[in-house]
């Protein structure tokens, strides 16, 4: 028997025009079930509230002494955290509330929250226990000294927008890999919160001055004061505020993605600073002085700028919910053309019989 013309081999080996449609309609069935696939995990991902999906964001405050009886956190439920670095105590939000908030007490945050200088400040243990309990961000509230005579008196409030720290710095980095990164303080967060603070006037309405230039925090070891030698050098290097804690825990929350955002209060001029405007108090005298009478200050502050955080967070965390129901959206669609296609098959098939 002589050999098919190559013509109707090539027809034999091209796929039918059914088999076309079945093979369509096995990749949209799988895209179909991809999307939901992707879909599930996403939602798993996403926190559940009575039995829905949520778009609050958690925000983690660290907080120094002027917040330690606040009455912005006597809601929080007290928890002991377990991790690596020890057990710390932190105040966590019930899960139905409606601003999710964990709070930790930055001196006081030990099992006995018993008090702790700031060299032995446990702030990988306490970031950890953020990061387990699904904090999106984290605030500082930091009391720091001023450097710039003038520029930052006492009682004023900044939001540092960048830090010096040349030694003594907390990581949890065991190579060049998990520990080389850019460092930096949120930008967007700071400017949500120096927003919130000029349109609720706060600092006007408490007798403050807003530093809203930005300004560069220095950290050093503690729990000393700094000399006023120290103190003509840091100014010499560009560091505009003084503290002892603020920027390990910023190298620890950029090291574990977590976004963060510092606001300072200043509750004294740093050594040496006062005898030259001629104050009648030193350094730690104005600092113990000062701390008490910035309370209120404090908690109206961070009240404005949780609230203000937390919406930010919110507003992405829906626009990143709003992702999932496009994929939703698709999946259905890719659904109902498999279902069409299965159809067309079937009616076909039966045509040809």
């Amino acid at each position: 028997m002589p050999p098919a013309p190559a013509c109707y081999a090539l027809a034999a080996s091209a796929p039918s025009r059914v088999g076309a449609r079945a093979a369509l309609g096995a990749r949209a069935s799988e895209l179909a079930r991809g999307g939901r696939s992707r879909l599930a995990r996403a939602a798993r991902r996403e926190p559940r509230r009575a039995g829905r999906l949520v778009t609050s964001a958690k925000l983690g405050v660290v907080g120094g002494s002027n917040l330690n009886d606040s009455s912005l956190f006597e809601h929080l439920e007290r928890k002991v955290v377990p991790t690596e670095h020890g057990e710390v105590v932190v105040y966590d939000s019930a899960p139905d509330a409606e601003q999710q908030i964990c709070f930790v007490k930055r001196h006081y945050c030990g099992p006995d929250e018993s008090y702790v200088p700031p060299h032995l400040v446990k702030a990988p243990a306490f970031l950890k226990a953020f990061k387990a309990l699904g904090v999106d961000e984290v605030l500082q509230v930091c009391s720091v000294g001023s450097l710039v005579k003038g520029h930052i008196p006492p009682h004023s409030v900044i939001f540092p927008d960048d830090y010096i720290a040349l030694w003594n710095m907390a990581t949890y980095a065991v190579d060049d890999k998990s520990g080389e990164l850019l460092p930096e303080l949120d930008r967007e967060s700071r400017a949500a919160a120096l927003a919130a603070v000029r349109a609720h006037d706060i600092h006007t309405k408490y007798n403050m001055k807003l530093v809203d230039c930005g300004a560069t925090y220095v950290q050093t070891r503690g729990p000393r004061f700094e000399t006023k030698a120290e103190i003509r050098a840091l100014g010499i290097m560009g560091g505009d505020v003084v503290g002892m804690t603020g920027v390990s825990e910023v190298v620890l929350c950029n090291e574990l993605r977590m976004p963060v955002s510092m606001v300072c209060f200043c509750d004294n001029y740093a050594n040496g600073i006062n005898d030259e405007l001629g104050g009648e108090l030193d350094a730690y005298d104005e600092f113990y002085s000062n701390l008490e009478s910035n309370k209120q200050n404090v908690e109206a502050t961070v009240g404005v700028v949780i609230d203000a955080l937390l919406a930010k967070q919110s507003r992405a965390k829906g626009r990143r919910t709003g992702s999932l129901g496009n994929i939703q959206a698709r999946a259905q669609v890719a659904e109902k053309n498999a279902a069409e296609t299965a159809a067309e098959e079937t009616t076909e098939a039966q045509t040809a019989r």
